[in-house]
Formats: structure tokens, sequence, C-alpha cells
């Protein structure tokens, strides 16, 4: 999957960073499968909120879909003074949601422990079944990074404030 396959996530109302000096995860939200139907015409409009050590982002909705491809990815810095990840200790939560004109509704969720991640810095790519529901996975993918200059990239992360 190339850089051109991403979607550019800016529409989410959240803080670009073009650049993080220093220690950061890259979480790569790929896709979910066979996600609970949520709404009255038996699909859902999923999106996935991540967290992880005080930072917190989300995707974009695909809106009537149980088979939804965000194709997207955000940055964590490890460090920072809003936020800091403990990659012996912490743990990344996703939690899928059902968008509805009232709110949200979980669909599914997962988490996953840092200490899990591959010690040479390449992505650790699982497709992970979800937890609290029936049915549904979700495929994504987390890298470490030394730092990150974003010439060709967007890049996107907020803190928990």
């Amino acid at each position: 999957m190339g850089k051109s396959d991403f979607k550019d996530p800016s529409k989410l109302g959240i803080t670009q960073v073009s650049h993080v000096d220093g220690p950061c995860l890259k979480i790569y939200i790929y896709r979910a499968k066979n996600l609970v139907a949520a709404d009255k015409n038996g699909l859902s409009d999923p999106y996935v909120d991540i967290r992880c050590g005080g930072w917190r982002t989300k995707t974009r909705v695909i809106r009537k879909t149980l088979n939804p491809k965000w194709n997207t990815f955000v940055i964590f810095p490890i460090e920072h003074p809003k936020g800091y990840i403990n990659t012996d200790e912490d743990l990344i939560n996703f939690q899928i949601y059902d968008k509805d004109s009232l709110g949200k509704q979980k669909i599914g969720n997962y988490d996953l422990h840092l200490n899990r991640l591959n010690d040479d810095g390449s992505e650790f790519k699982k497709t992970a079944k979800l937890r609290d529901v029936e049915t549904g996975t979700l495929t994504f993918g987390i890298e470490k990074c030394n730092s990150f200059d974003n010439e060709a990239e967007h890049v996107f992360t907020s803190s928990s404030e």
C-alpha cells in the first residue's frame, strides 16, 4: 500500500503536525470487517477512536457499511510535554463507534499492549477480533519512529485536552 492509498484526514478537526522531533508511534488504521449492524438499515456508520498515553484522535466516519476501509494513519509523540507514552507498560485502545445524528454507539473495541511491538521498529500488523461484540475485526499496524518529518505525508494527532 503506497502513500497515495491513504486518505487525508484533515476534515477531522484535529491538529496537523508536520514534524515530531523525537520518538513517536505511527499508527495505521487499514480496515474493519463484519462489524455489528447498529442502524435500522442493517448497516453502521463506523469510525475508530484511538487512544494512547494521553493522546487521542479518531478516523473519519464511513457511511452505511459493515466493512469500512480507512487506509489512514496518525502519529503520536512518545515524549511530549502534553503526553508521555510508556512503551513498556501502556496500551493502545481502539474503540469503534457507529455515528448517529443523536450521538454514538460502541460497536467494538480492542486493546494492544505496546510491549508487543517489534523491537526493531518495523511495522507490527494485526487483524484483531473485536471485543465485547459477536462479530467484527480491525486491521491495523503500528511502528516506532525515531522522529517524523512530514514532507510528503499528512500527519495528525491531538491531545486529550
